[in-house]
């Protein structure tokens, strides 16, 4: 293979997950960001933590070339979070919510 390293490419390229390989072509094009989790214990609460956190990862992200981003799974009733998301620029865009009802046998 080290002799062939231009048929070796396309060959190791073509054994991985058409999913992955889109990824690793368009991971230089990404200019968004989502936060799947990040949270502050209850002891350290309404100290401003969360605000720092925010901001440092707006810093982060802006630095790698991402103009936006996604906070998923916060819930509507966390109103520490959605006021300091609502401090840095953050705006509500999507809603999702959960239902559940007792199933009868019979």
């Amino acid at each position: 293979m080290a002799e062939q390293p231009r048929t070796f490419v396309p060959a190791f390229l073509g054994a991985l997950p058409l999913g992955l390989v889109r990824f690793l072509r368009a991971r230089r094009k990404l200019d968004r960001a989502r936060l799947l989790a990040m949270g502050v214990g209850e002891e350290h609460r309404g100290r401003g933590l969360e605000l720092l956190m925010y901001m440092a990862l707006s810093k982060a992200c802006h630095a790698q070339g991402m103009t936006t981003g996604e906070a998923s799974w916060v819930l509507a009733d966390n109103h520490h979070v959605n006021a300091a998301l609502s401090r840095v620029g953050g705006r509500i865009t999507k809603r999702y919510r959960l239902y559940s009802r007792p199933v009868s046998c019979g």
